[in-house]
Parts: structure tokens; sequence; C-alpha cells
């Protein structure tokens, strides 16, 4: 099944990046809300990003591998348009580890902990 953005009503931005914007939608069959990557083609071609794009691309597919980790933002769907790439991520509600550390400033030990847990 070849999914295009009139499968997702789109709602407002939730993130900005280099090559595109990230908004928050819902697919319109399932009512199920996603995050919308877009990456503008022209963007990544004028920055010299295939190769960033591609990658990740790629490692979103690998980490999307089904099973249910509250902190792995998965990738469900994947599709283009004539001008944009767009990857269908899971909506993570409470916001990334860089929004936390801009909104908090420093993290305590504990915080600290979580966090490096997290991540490895």
């Amino acid at each position: 099944m070849q999914l295009t953005m009139n499968d997702f009503s789109v709602h407002r931005i939730i993130g900005r990046g280099g090559f595109g914007e990230v908004y928050g939608c819902r697919k319109a069959d399932t009512g199920k809300m996603y995050a919308m990557k877009c990456l503008d083609k022209k963007r990544i071609k004028m920055k010299q990003g295939e190769t960033l794009a591609l990658n990740e691309r790629i490692m979103l597919s690998l980490v999307s591998t089904g099973q249910d980790c509250p902190f792995i933002v998965c990738m469900t769907y994947a599709f283009q348009s004539p001008d944009k790439l767009c990857f269908i991520l899971d909506l993570m509600n409470g916001g990334d580890l860089h929004y936390h550390l801009s909104q908090h400033g420093v993290f305590t030990e504990p915080e600290m902990l979580f966090y490096a847990s997290v991540l490895i």
C-alpha cells in the first residue's frame, strides 16, 4: 500500500530541523496520532545532505522492529512526494532529551543517571 500526504490529517509544527519540519498528524483511516517528519528535497540537495537523509531512513528502519520500547522513536511508515521525504514516527508527547535540557538546564545526578541508562 502506497501512502501519501492525503492519508494523514496534518496538525501543528512540533519541531524544526535543518532539512524540514516535524508535524503532529493523525492517520485518517485509524485516527492514530503520529509525528510526521517532512524533509525538503531541495534543502537536502542544497546542503548536500543526501547521505544524511538516506542514513536516517536506514537507521529508523533498523530500530523500528515492531517491539514496543518507550525509549526509542520508531518509524511506522515512510513515503515521498515530488518535493518531500516523509517519515511517520511515534509521537512522543513529552518531548525529547534536547527539549528537556533546554527547558530544565543542568540535570541533577539522579536525573542524569536515569537519562544515561535510557540511552545505553
